[in-house]
């Protein structure tokens, strides 16, 4: 692997081995909060996870049916940051009634920035497989807290989630659109939805903290937009490499400089 691809793949790791979302909203606000599972109610956890698997289910095909497969270096990080910021700003902190109607448009228009950042990368939108890629963005970083199921390293999150990815591809044959209803999608969905709900349910909680609450809709929804915008680009940068060099090599390339990982 050459110098500049090294540093490359140095940089994904950099991301998808730092701190989650909570740990960011914490960094913004200047506030010791314990963002651990046991700051966010049992309650508000299980209406996140229902929530999230509702929001991917809808956003799955509309984000990217517009979108064009050509292949492009550039992007619309601020086009979607922006609307993501509009959106939250228009919710605002009603509670959780608010995030439920939110929730599913600022997903749309993450998943969208993820197709657009993968379509940077040199990946082929028209592809079920690309599509299903984007949506494993969701699963990924979220961070160390107490809640075991965020002991999960990059590649073992993406080894958990391969088996039904492949179940999902085989009943889509060669078409992009992705039927949400066939059981092995909705699996698919689920297992992205088991982690995506954790960091939905941050969101949620923050909105209930009067530190974070202050900073606003708006501030929150650019936060999380970043976060899963910067996941996006490390995922599909470790899948250019992997197309250039293989999978193995690319993750025994990482693995060195992360020997937990």
């Amino acid at each position: 692997m050459n110098d500049t691809d090294m540093r490359a793949l140095a940089q994904a790791r950099a991301t998808l081995e730092q701190p989650g979302f909570a740990a960011k909203l914490i960094e913004y606000a200047g506030t010791p909060v314990a963002f651990g599972s046991g700051f966010v109610p049992d309650k508000i956890k299980t209406q996140a996870m229902a929530l999230a698997k509702t929001s991917l289910i809808k956003a799955v095909n509309v984000a990217v049916s517009t979108m064009s497969g050509k292949a492009t270096t550039k992007t619309s990080n601020f086009t979607h940051k922006f609307a993501a910021a509009a959106s939250g700003a228009v919710a605002g902190f009603a509670g959780f009634s608010a995030l439920a109607a939110e929730l599913p448009f600022t997903t749309g228009v993450i998943l969208r920035s993820i197709a657009d950042i993968a379509r940077s990368q040199g990946e082929d939108l028209s592809q079920a497989e690309t599509r299903l890629a984007c949506l494993e963005v969701f699963a990924l970083g979220s961070g160390n807290t107490d809640d075991p199921t965020r002991d999960l390293s990059y590649w073992a999150v993406r080894a958990s989630l391969a088996k039904s990815m492949q179940n999902a591809l085989g009943i889509m044959a060669n078409s992009s659109v992705i039927d949400q209803t066939a059981p092995a999608v909705l699996a698919f969905i689920s297992k992205i939805a088991a982690r995506f709900g954790i960091v939905v349910g941050e969101k949620a909680a923050a909105q209930m903290v009067p530190i974070l609450g202050a900073i606003g809709g708006a501030t929150v929804n650019t936060l999380f937009m970043d976060h899963f915008q910067n996941l996006a680009r490390a995922h599909f940068t470790i899948r250019r490499l992997e197309r250039i060099y293989g999978t193995e090599v690319v993750k025994t390339a990482y693995t060195a400089q992360n020997p937990t990982a």
